[in-house]
């Protein structure tokens, strides 16, 4: 029962780690798309203000990412020894 909660909980995580990918996808267009405009803008103070709002977010989407990662690792670790128990 523990081996199927903990396989649930690593699913879950890595549906969590794909949306948060998908996210970080998203924001980094928007980054592209910030950057293109702030070209043809005169406004850039509100655009750079932007801008870093979105890295920000980024940043931490990134860490967040890293964090995720490592704990389905860990998962998948505990989950492999406690298959091999007898």
């Amino acid at each position: 029962n523990h081996i199927i909660e903990l396989n649930e909980q690593i699913n879950n995580a890595k549906s969590l780690l794909q949306r948060r990918e998908i996210h970080i996808q998203t924001l980094e267009q928007q980054i592209i798309n910030l950057k293109q405009i702030k070209i043809d803008s005169s406004d850039t103070t509100k655009l750079e203000y932007e801008n870093r709002s979105l890295q920000d977010r980024l940043s931490s989407y990134e860490l967040e990412r890293t964090e995720m990662k490592r704990e389905i690792e860990w998962m998948q670790q505990e989950f492999e020894q406690q298959k091999n128990l007898p």
